[in-house]
C-alpha cells in the first residue's frame, strides 16, 4: 500500500480503469482509500466501531402520493440527517426526499445529480454525473451541517460542499406537500437525524460498506426504522430516537423486505 499524505485541500491523484483495486493510507482522515476504477472509496483504518444490528424491514413508496407524515420540527442549526434510498426512478419533476415544498432538507433533480436544501433561500450540492444517484441501486445519503457549512456524502464519502441551511416546520418525509409527481417511488431505510454534526469517521461507520449499522450509540433524535420495531405491519412508523416523534405511513406505501446489505 502506497501512503498518500494529505490536507484538506489536497487533490487526490487520478487513475484509470486498469488501477482498480490500489490503495493509499490517507493521513488526515485515517482512511484506506480503494481506487474503484472512476473514483476513491473511503474506509476507516481503525475498523468500525458500531455495531451490527438486524434489518429486515424498508418501505416501499408509489411515486405518486404516498409519504410518512410527522409531527412539524425544526433542524437545528449544526445537524446530520442520513437515509438509504433505493428508487424505481426518479420522478421527472424531481422528488422531494425530506421536508416539503417550502421547506426541505433534501430535494433530488431529476438526473441524480444535484440536491438542494432549503430554507427560503436554495444551497445546490452536486454529486455530477460520475457520483449521479441511479435507479435500481441501495444508496446511502448523509449531509452534515456544522458552522454554517453543509456536506454532502454518498455512499459514506464526502463529495460537495455548501451553504448550510435550517428548515422549520418539517411535517414529512419521502413527498412533496405541494401536489405534483415530485414523490419517492421506490424504498427507503434507517431515516434518521441528530441535532449535532458528526464526524466524517462516523457517517463512514453508518454506511459500513453498504450495511446499515446499529447508531444506538449515537444519540439520534429521531430514527425511523421503516418496519424493525414495528413488526413491518400497521401505519406506524416508531421513532426509536429520543424525540418520539413517531411517523405515519400515508396514502398506502407498504412494507417491503428488500433492504440494503
Amino acid at each position: 500500500m502506497s501512503t498518500l499524505t494529505s490536507t484538506t485541500s489536497i487533490t487526490r491523484p487520478t487513475l484509470g480503469a486498469g488501477d482498480v483495486g490500489k490503495s493509499y493510507f490517507e493521513t488526515d482522515s485515517k482512511k484506506i482509500l480503494v481506487w474503484d476504477g472512476a473514483d476513491w472509496n473511503g474506509y476507516n483504518s481503525d475498523g468500525i466501531s458500531l455495531p451490527g444490528i438486524t434489518n429486515t424491514y424498508s418501505v416501499d413508496f408509489d411515486g405518486t402520493d404516498d409519504h410518512v407524515a410527522i409531527s412539524s420540527f425544526n433542524f437545528a442549526s449544526n445537524k446530520t440527517l442520513s437515509y438509504w434510498v433505493k428508487f424505481d426512478a426518479i420522478n421527472s419533476a424531481g422528488v422531494y426526499i425530506f421536508g416539503t415544498g417550502s421547506n426541505y432538507y433534501t430535494y433530488l433533480t431529476n438526473d441524480g445529480q444535484i440536491i438542494y436544501l432549503y430554507d427560503g433561500t436554495a444551497t445546490a450540492l452536486s454529486l455530477g454525473a460520475t457520483h449521479a444517484i441511479t435507479a435500481g441501486v441501495w444508496t446511502h445519503i448523509a449531509i452534515v451541517g456544522s458552522g454554517g457549512t453543509a456536506t454532502l456524502y454518498k455512499d459514506g464519502v464526502s463529495r460537495a460542499t455548501g451553504t448550510d441551511r435550517t428548515p422549520t416546520g418539517v411535517t414529512r418525509f419521502a413527498g412533496d406537500s405541494v401536489g405534483g409527481t415530485r414523490f419517492v417511488n421506490g424504498l427507503m431505510d434507517e431515516v434518521a437525524y441528530w441535532d449535532s454534526a458528526l464526524s466524517a469517521t462516523q457517517i463512514s461507520e453508518i454506511y459500513n460498506n453498504g450495511v446499515p449499522n446499529d447508531i444506538s450509540s449515537l444519540s439520534p433524535v429521531n430514527w425511523w426504522r421503516m418496519g424493525d420495531n414495528d413488526s413491518g405491519t400497521g401505519t406506524t412508523i416508531t421513532d426509536q430516537g429520543s424525540a418520539g416523534n413517531d411517523g405515519t405511513l400515508t396514502n398506502g406505501p407498504t412494507f417491503s423486505t428488500t433492504v440494503p446489505s
